[in-house]
């Protein structure tokens, strides 16, 4: 399987009103952040990024669904009093960025089980509603 161009354009155009949201918030992320891509004896094996911290929020669900980080950390968030401005449009701004990239990578990789896996979850991603922000 290749990536397929009109899934990817459908994703990107998903993506650009959620980046309003992503934006501002800009740090030093770990950009790989997986359960094997961690924890180091002082060597980080990562794909560094300056974006939204929820990417690796988002990275770390996918590959660790069965412990729901998503949620576990909007609860911890909710019993800690602290406020992540639009954070459910940040999550699915950063699902999409995520979500291309990965589908990216599996389709370069041949690995078409997990790009369709990948691409099934992308579109099943709600469209952007307006908000404001």
């Amino acid at each position: 399987m290749c990536l397929e161009k009109d899934v990817f354009d459908e994703c990107f155009n998903r993506l650009l009103p959620y980046i309003a949201y992503n934006e501002p918030h800009r740090h030093f992320i770990h950009g790989d952040c997986h359960p094997w891509n961690i924890l180091s004896d002082g060597i980080i094996d990562g794909n560094c990024k300056y974006g939204d911290a929820l990417i690796d929020i988002v990275t770390l669900d996918r590959y660790m669904k069965e412990f729901q980080v998503i949620d576990r950390y909007r609860a911890y968030l909710e019993a800690n009093e602290v406020l992540i401005p639009h954070f459910d449009e940040r999550i699915i701004g950063a699902k999409l960025y995520m979500g291309l990239e990965g589908m990216r990578f599996y389709a370069k990789m041949g690995w078409n089980d997990a790009y369709a896996e990948l691409r099934d979850e992308m579109l099943s991603l709600p469209v952007y509603r307006q908000v404001s922000i």
